[in-house]
């Protein structure tokens, strides 16, 4: 049996000018919504995913021809409009190694390791956050691959990642198995 709690909070002002308020809890039974574990870093990244929809992400910075190989660039781009400089690749592989070997804490977590077929709904529910970061590829890591046989993109909604469309190199919210469902390694990066 599971049981869910539901926090009543209520802020006391200390005076009138004060800039420290006094928090009060009430834990009561109910069934509303577990509380957010997101970290700061993962919430800037999910806001600055949320805010580049529609836009050519790829373009800035790296001399791309096109859109269709723009992933790993688009992802950085939002990357650094969430705060996060050091993490500049066209190449999804070089991210996720700037990513793991970068300034900040980062955790990785197995999607898929070497299946065929779709990603498992179950799992990815239990393990991806808004804010991680997903990379892809076709074959084992930590050799994978670059070019078409990889992509990446950042968890957005249940069941949906921001990416961009190969197809037109728009940065887009879409079904996470219309982008993933190909790729045989796949991992989620978590900002800690």
């Amino acid at each position: 049996e599971i049981e869910r709690y539901h926090m009543r909070c209520r802020y006391t002002l200390l005076s009138k000018g004060a800039s420290i308020a006094v928090l009060t809890l009430a834990v009561t039974g109910s069934s509303a919504p577990a509380i957010s574990q997101a970290s700061t870093t993962a919430r800037s990244i999910s806001k600055a995913a949320q805010d580049c929809v529609g836009k050519e992400m790829w373009k800035k910075g790296y001399g791309l021809p096109s859109g269709g190989l723009g992933c790993a660039a688009s992802v950085s781009n939002v990357l650094n409009k969430a705060g996060i400089a050091y993490v500049r690749t066209p190449v999804t592989l070089y991210m996720r190694r700037q990513i793991l070997g970068g300034k900040l804490k980062v955790k990785e977590f197995v999607i898929k390791n070497g299946e065929k077929g779709a990603i498992d709904d179950t799992r990815l529910k239990e393990i991806a956050r808004r804010g991680d970061v997903l990379v892809a590829f076709m074959n084992p890591l930590p050799g994978g691959n670059i070019g078409p046989k990889a992509h990446c993109g950042i968890i957005g909604a249940p069941g949906f990642v921001y990416t961009n469309d190969w197809n037109d190199g728009i940065w887009k919210h879409g079904d996470i198995h219309d982008y993933f469902d190909s790729y045989r390694y796949i991992r989620v990066l978590r900002f800690l």
